[in-house]
C-alpha cells in the first residue's frame, strides 16, 4: 500500500497533468477557431517550429553561398 505522502503527491500530479490537458486543449480550440476567421482572409496559423505543408528548413539552401577560399599553406 502507498505510503500518505506518495498518495498526496500521485493525486498533485494527476491534478497537474488534467489541468495542462485542458489547458492544451483550450489552445487548440482557440488555433482552430483563428484560422476559420484568418482564412476568410486568406492567412492561416502555421507552427513557429518550421513544421508547415512546405516541408523546408528555413535559411539559406545548401550550395547557394559562394565556395570557401582554401587556407594557404602552413609555414607560408
Amino acid at each position: 500500500m502507498a505510503e500518505p505522502e506518495s498518495e498526496g503527491l500521485v493525486k498533485l500530479v494527476e491534478g497537474f497533468l488534467s489541468e495542462k490537458e485542458a489547458i492544451a486543449a483550450r489552445e487548440k480550440k482557440m488555433i482552430e477557431d483563428l484560422n476559420v476567421v484568418l482564412g476568410k482572409l486568406g492567412y492561416r496559423v502555421v507552427a513557429a517550429n518550421g513544421s508547415g505543408e512546405t516541408g523546408r528548413k528555413r535559411g539559406r539552401p545548401p550550395g547557394s553561398g559562394k565556395a570557401k577560399e582554401p587556407l594557404p599553406p602552413a609555414g607560408s
